[in-house]
């Protein structure tokens, strides 16, 4: 297996969780968490630490937590107010079912740090996707 490097960074670990709430129940839409753990590889990385949340156009970002673990082992927290940039995505022109929503720039990201992101966006209203085998499936509601 070869590993995929892009701009001097290498993912090491990436989990998501989606929570699907679908048609005649309250609160419908999708949740979704994931974890992103990255290696800084050099200095390359360093300079492109800066890391896009990106989910559909309609969804809210709930949360956003991330740390740097410098070499020596030292954890620098992301600060919200100063390593978060949100954006707010108006009218899409473009047929693009999904764009960044914020950006986190990594505090002193040096070659060989740990990038952890983990972040939580909601999509709300029915995920249309489950519509087509309740369909053909002729399943009983």
């Amino acid at each position: 297996m070869s590993l995929h490097t892009l701009n001097g960074l290498l993912i090491l670990d990436r989990q998501c969780q989606l929570h699907i709430r679908s048609f005649y129940v309250p609160d419908q839409g999708i949740v979704r968490e994931e974890f992103i753990r990255i290696l800084v590889l050099n200095k390359e990385g360093a300079s492109n630490a800066g890391i896009k949340v990106s989910d559909n156009a309609d969804a809210d970002v709930l949360s956003i937590e991330g740390r740097t673990i410098l070499p020596d082992g030292k954890i620098i927290k992301i600060n919200p107010k100063n390593d978060i940039q949100s954006v707010k995505v108006g009218g899409m022109k473009k047929k693009e079912n999904v764009t960044a929503l914020a950006t986190v720039n990594f505090p002193s990201p040096k070659p060989g740090s740990i990038l952890d992101l983990h972040f939580v966006t909601k999509t709300k209203g029915p995920p249309y996707f489950l519509l087509e085998p309740v369909i053909f499936n002729d399943l009983a509601l």
